[in-house]
């Protein structure tokens, strides 16, 4: 607890974080390379139905593939949603 208070993270926290970073990183690039719409501070907007499908689709690809790696290494799926929830971009 010292340790977090201080702002040294056990691996674990790291490994979590990494994973969460991963999941925003690659969503933000294939939204880029689908989207058409306007760059707001969130990232790029769908302009169309199909852009938002094709980015939905892709995030929920990513999200599964990411949450087996947080199993493996003994996470819950609810605190890998909590770390892609509370990552800053």
């Amino acid at each position: 607890m010292i340790q977090q208070l201080q702002g040294e993270f056990v691996q674990a926290d790291k490994d979590l974080f990494t994973l969460a970073a991963e999941y925003h990183e690659r969503t933000e690039a294939y939204d880029r390379t689908v989207c058409t719409g306007p760059i707001v501070r969130g990232g790029i907007m769908p302009a169309t139905a199909y852009e938002r499908v094709a980015i939905n689709r892709h995030a929920a690809i990513v999200r599964a593939e990411l949450l087996a790696c947080a199993l493996r290494l003994g996470y819950t799926n609810e605190q890998f949603q909590k770390a892609i929830a509370s990552h800053r971009r």
